[in-house]
Order: C-alpha cells, then sequence, then structure tokens
C-alpha cells in the first residue's frame, strides 16, 4: 500500500514507502486528533478542497452514482437522502465531508482509529467534523463571502481552537455568543488533548473515541457526539471507503 502522492519517504518521518509498514512500526506511539471541516471538502472528481458549487439536486445524485456504483441502489440513496436544487450544494458538501470524498473524509479517520485500537490498544484516535460556521457581514449576502457559500471553511476552525475570537476582530467577523461558546469548547479541548492526549475534561461533553465503535464529534456550540454506524447512510459511507480508500488491516 504506496504513501499518498503528495508525501515524501524521507527515512525519518515517512520511513517506508510503503504506508502499512510505517503503521505497523510507528503508529501505536502517539495520540491522534484529526477532522476535517463542513465546508472544505467537495465531492468533485480529481479535488481535495474547494470545486465549483452543485447547482441541481440531479447532478448530485449523478455524481453519487458515479462514486457509489452497486452501493446507490442497494441503499436506495435517494431515499436516504433528500437533495434539491436550494440545498444541492450544501448537502454535497455535508456527505463529502462525512466520506463521499476521493480521500474518504472524516470515514477514513474513524476506520484509521478502529485500525488503530486493534492494533495499538494503548493509542488513542479522536475525530471531528467542524461544523461552526463563521459569521459574515449583512451586506456579504450572495456574494462569495457570504457564510452560506463559505460554510466552516479550511482552517476556519483556527479561532475556535486557539480561542482568539475577539468583538471587531477582524472588522469582517461579527461574532455571536455561539462562536465564543464554541470557542470556549473547542479551545478546552485541544488544551486538553495537548496535556493528555485525550480532549476529555471535566464539564465538557463526552467526545468519543475513534474506535472499534467508529465514533466521532461534530464540534460546534452545541456539540453532538456519534457512536458505531447510526444509519444506513453511515454504512454506505463506511462500505464506500473500505471499497475506495486504501486502509491498512
Amino acid at each position: 500500500m504506496p504513501i499518498p502522492s503528495q508525501m515524501v519517504c524521507d527515512g525519518y518521518y515517512v520511513p517506508n514507502q510503503d504506508q502499512a509498514i510505517s503503521f505497523a512500526q510507528y503508529a501505536g506511539d502517539l495520540d491522534y486528533l484529526a477532522g476535517s471541516n463542513y465546508g472544505e471538502t467537495t465531492m468533485r472528481a480529481g479535488m481535495l478542497l474547494g470545486g465549483m458549487p452543485y447547482t441541481s439536486a440531479a447532478e448530485v445524485y449523478v455524481r453519487v452514482r458515479e462514486m457509489t456504483g452497486d452501493l446507490y441502489d442497494m441503499y436506495g440513496f435517494e431515499k436516504l437522502v433528500e437533495i434539491t436544487d436550494e440545498n444541492a450544494d450544501h448537502v454535497s458538501r455535508r456527505l463529502a465531508s462525512l466520506g463521499l470524498s476521493t480521500r474518504g473524509g472524516i470515514m477514513l479517520n474513524r476506520c484509521f482509529g478502529k485500525y488503530r485500537a486493534g492494533k495499538f490498544p494503548c493509542a488513542n484516535t479522536w475525530t471531528y467534523l467542524f461544523s461552526q460556521v463563521p459569521p459574515s457581514l449583512p451586506e456579504e449576502k450572495g456574494t462569495l463571502r457570504d457564510e452560506n457559500n463559505l460554510l466552516a471553511w479550511h482552517s476556519s476552525e483556527l479561532w475556535y481552537t486557539f480561542a482568539s475570537l475577539r468583538k471587531g476582530v477582524p472588522p469582517v467577523r461579527p461574532w455571536t455568543g455561539s462562536d465564543f461558546r464554541a470557542a470556549d469548547l473547542i479551545s478546552s479541548y485541544w488544551a486538553n488533548f495537548i496535556r493528555t492526549g485525550d480532549p476529555n475534561g471535566e464539564g465538557l461533553p463526552m467526545w468519543p473515541r475513534s474506535d472499534a465503535g467508529l465514533g466521532w464529534m461534530d464540534l460546534k456550540a452545541e456539540p453532538v457526539a456519534h457512536i458505531g454506524i447510526e444509519n444506513d447512510l453511515d454504512r454506505m459511507i463506511y462500505e464506500y471507503v473500505v471499497r475506495n480508500i486504501s486502509i491498512p488491516e
């Protein structure tokens, strides 16, 4: 199982061209926290981030069928997910974040956690989807900077992980009480993880470990914890990722 093409095997940080060998030798020596942002990932072929927005339900359904093959009809995808022309782009980006993308979204992280828990029981893996949408100015409505177009764009979580929100800074971000609550919560998780390898702590909603239960956290002002394969869509995405993305056994 070769390493991704963007990585360079330097014999040190990436010690082997075969990632399965590197995982077997080194994946048990650290705790791991990773995730994706709701808005940064696309279902577009050949793209990791961004891409032209989807403007019709039909286009999204066609793309999901292309990606999932026989799983599409096996799970009755069109009954699982209601897509309209109005919500097509938002739904497509949510699906991509959950795993219907060329890199497997957060489902890949969940599966990696399952692998590590089986091989290295003491190695913790924590998976998140950051879905707190940073606010935009009212006059930006309908533009590219509209929060409803950007959603939680790539790296937007950094304001929250560092709790660096300040009223009026920057002027184009009219932070709300929801944003400050999210920042307090998420920065606490990050501080705990840095200190102990576990984001959980007193007074915080429980963040489930990504292990055989495939747990993950939807990070926002009111976070939602998820454990296990919760529904047919989750199972369909799991099967898609296991079939199409290289995961060690």
